[in-house]
């Protein structure tokens, strides 16, 4: 994140709150936040809704007035998607110092374009991203988002504090449930729990935060998302493309992943035949697991493909061994595969790996990596 601005001079500090948008000025936003403030949250509003298990809707509505660089960078939209979610629907409005309307987003400003992580060769990952690239300070911009999810699987957290120096006036986060689902949800940053209401066949959850001052962030302090209020949401059932399943606790989620790699552990007889060697050969039982290593590196290559639920699901054994190629998943069920046919116990596991913050994976579920645990 960029560096804060600690000082203002007074007068700037006056223009400032004197070019505010009427809207800010109803709010009676304080001149003294603003000696830290680069951008201000002036309204937010996030709705989840869960349909069911292979629909749910996300909407969302910000406004927020940004007083220099630093601040612009939270005064555009980045909506992903694949093939389990659909093209986000982004409407934008750009406000002037005296809240007069500049222009509104065109649809040819929106860009469209393809996301690729490191190590990944194939993906259906896209975003959709606007910024209104103004540089006349101060200004507002308002959007409007919606989205729709084909899944269940990951749901969409509740961050109202979107960085450092950024001052939050009103933020409101609310879930709609059918009435008999079990919305699992953790709370960080002293977030207190949720207004609920229950109305027929749907339940509510609701949350809001509202005068939050702008702050700076401490040098080694924990990620941003798990210092300040926030909402963490998770399914109880969830659907993804097709696949139906439970996460009440691990072993609900981990019955999940053994049925969907159920069945992809079996080997071509050729190489059936090359462990059986390596078996007979082996003096003892490391040397074996450490020869079917080997045997996986010197026949296998990472090649990252992602594509809906191929970003949760290996290739089969018998492709990797075809084909020679696999990303973590694919290439530790094969490794499985091999040690199964050479009668040793092992486990595929999903782990989190890397250096990211915690907080990067809190939302998945689980991390995006995979290893194996003999038994």
């Amino acid at each position: 994140m960029k560096k804060i601005q600690g000082y203002i001079s007074a007068t700037f500090l006056l223009l400032v709150v004197s070019a505010l948008p009427s809207q800010a000025q109803e709010k009676q936003v304080k001149p003294e936040t603003l000696a830290l403030a680069n951008a201000i949250v002036q309204e937010d509003r996030t709705t989840v809704t869960i349909r069911d298990l292979d629909k749910v809707v996300v909407d969302h509505y910000f406004r927020i007035t940004v007083f220099n660089e630093a601040g612009a960078e939270h005064a555009n939209v980045a909506e992903y998607y694949d093939r389990l979610v659909r093209p986000a629907e982004i409407d934008g409005t750009l406000f002037d110092a005296a809240g007069r309307k500049i222009r509104s987003v065109k649809k040819s400003e929106i860009h469209d374009q393809p996301v690729f992580s490191q190590g990944t060769f194939v993906s259906d990952d896209r975003v959709r991203y606007h910024d209104f690239n103004h540089r006349s300070y101060p200004y507002t911009v308002e959007y409007t988002v919606h989205n729709e999810m084909r899944n269940s699987f990951f749901l969409t957290p509740w961050m109202p504090v979107p960085g450092a120096g950024v001052e939050v006036v009103s933020s409101q986060f609310t879930v709609q449930v059918p009435a008999g689902y079990n919305l699992r949800y953790k709370l960080t940053g002293n977030m207190v729990a949720p207004v609920m209401n229950e109305s027929g066949k749907t339940k509510t959850y609701q949350w809001q935060l509202t005068s939050f001052p702008a702050t700076a962030r401490e040098y080694a302090s924990p990620a941003w998302q798990l210092v300040t209020p926030g909402v963490l949401i998770a399914p109880s059932e969830f659907q993804l493309e097709g696949y139906k399943g439970k996460m009440q606790d691990w072993k609900q989620l981990g019955r999940f992943f053994t049925e969907l790699n159920k069945g992809r552990d079996q080997l071509p007889p050729a190489v059936k035949a090359e462990v059986l060697q390596m078996k007979t050969a082996a003096s003892s039982r490391q040397e074996l697991i450490e020869n079917l290593y080997r045997y996986l590196q010197r026949n296998t290559r990472y090649v990252g493909v992602q594509l809906g639920i191929g970003g949760w699901r290996p290739f089969p054994a018998e492709y990797v061994a075809a084909n020679g190629y696999g990303d973590c998943k694919a290439l530790s069920n094969y490794m499985v595969a091999l040690l199964k046919e050479a009668g040793i116990p092992s486990l595929y596991s999903l782990v989190r790996a890397g250096a990211r913050h915690a907080y990067d994976h809190m939302v998945e579920i689980c991390g995006g990596e995979t290893s194996i645990h003999i038994t």
